[in-house]
């Protein structure tokens, strides 16, 4: 801004050097000193009665010629005093001012941004239609015979692992895959049912093999009971073993006991694909794409539920794994040590388990136990995973 543009009265930096400062200073000195030669002498001036006649200024008069002084003499000092603030590189005080103002008006808005965002997780947490019939629930009823039985899910299966896949990829969607990440939530529904849902992304760095990791998953996933029984301690029975299953569809209807006696229900159907040409991030290197996906029998004629002596659970499961490249998931300046490779095998893991409520009385205690403990049979399948791969 040059003089031109400064407001007038005020005397800044931009309009004055010090010279031009120290001559208006001298200046005032000067007039100030011959105003008091002034008053000393008698002068003639409009208000003389007579010609010849001398009359001092009045009180009033100099206190306001003095007044002006001092207000010039204040200008000067404080147009003085901002230079050696420019010259002494101290910033302005209002540029200071302003910054500390924009700086709460920033703090303003991204405190109101986070207050949106806690809304919007309220609004999603009560949201409960996760947990409702999705594409990944069948509504399964089956019936007394063994081979419409079979032909009924292997009818599904198609089905089941198309909306599987859809869902976690959705999910997923804007997840960093490379990275670790878990995230869980749990509630319980108006008619006393115990929701519990967890997604899980678990970079493999190790493995050089995504079928390697598949058949883990399904190996544990068909011997559930084994699995329950190593890594928890439970008493597993697996009821009604109708040889209905092959290598892609399964089903198991399982009793587990925990110490209190107290027994607990599934009743799962386990369908399963292997891809060997999807998932391929290169032309000329091995791909591979894994999909596993767990839903409950909502009713069995042959197996039926029993409310007044067990608890049941039901399980909703997705299980992938596939390569994924760190080069497309990461940017360079944050990588991970583990992005140091092209590409990574990722097991991702969706899992919900609804625990119902009870038909008869059981210890406070021992049901929020129970409450905490819903995901329990997927991750002693995520636990037998991970130990085996680190003896294969």
């Amino acid at each position: 801004m040059d003089s031109s543009q400064q407001p007038r009265g005020h005397l800044g930096v931009a309009q004055f050097d010090m010279t031009e400062l120290d001559q208006i200073h001298e200046e005032l000195r000067r007039m100030e000193t011959g105003r008091d030669d002034d008053n000393n002498t008698d002068s003639v001036g409009p208000m003389a009665p007579t010609a010849g006649s001398t009359q001092k200024k009045r009180t009033y008069e100099q206190r306001k010629e003095k007044l002006d002084t001092l207000t010039k003499e204040i200008k000067y000092l404080e147009a003085k005093l901002e230079y050696l603030k420019h010259s002494a590189g101290i910033p302005d005080t209002q540029t200071v001012e302003q910054q500390r103002i924009n700086n709460a008006l920033l703090r303003e808005i991204l405190r109101n941004q986070q207050y949106l965002t806690a809304g919007f997780r309220s609004a999603l947490s009560a949201d409960t239609s996760e947990h409702r019939p999705s594409p990944v629930t069948a509504q399964l009823h089956l019936g007394i015979d063994l081979r419409k039985r079979y032909e009924q899910l292997n009818d599904l299966r198609q089905e089941q692992l198309a909306g599987a896949k859809q869902f976690i990829d959705a999910r997923t969607q804007f997840t960093n895959m490379t990275l670790r990440m878990s995230e869980s939530s749990r509630f319980q529904s108006a008619n006393g049912d115990t929701f519990a849902v967890k997604l899980d992304v678990i970079p493999l760095p190790q493995v050089k093999n995504v079928k390697q990791v598949y058949d883990a998953i399904v190996y544990y996933m068909f011997n559930l009971e084994i699995c329950l029984a190593e890594m928890l301690g439970d008493h597993v029975l697996r009821e009604g073993d109708d040889d209905t299953g092959n290598a892609r569809v399964s089903q198991h209807r399982l009793v587990t006991t925990n110490p209190d006696g107290l027994q607990v229900e599934l009743n799962t159907v386990v369908f399963s694909d292997y891809n060997a040409d999807a998932g391929r991030l290169d032309d000329d290197e091995a791909g591979g794409e894994g999909l596993i996906t767990t839903d409950f029998v909502d009713s069995d004629e042959l197996y039926p539920y029993r409310p007044h002596e067990r608890l049941r659970k039901d399980i909703t499961s997705i299980w992938m794994v596939k390569w994924y490249s760190t080069s497309q998931e990461q940017d360079q300046s944050i990588r991970s040590p583990s992005a140091a490779q092209k590409k990574m095998v990722v097991l991702t893991r969706w899992v919900q388990s609804k625990l119902h409520r009870s038909a008869f009385d059981i210890p406070e205690d021992t049901l929020v136990e129970l409450s905490e403990s819903t995901n329990r049979a997927t991750d002693a399948v995520l636990k037998a995973v991970r130990a085996s791969l680190q003896f294969a």
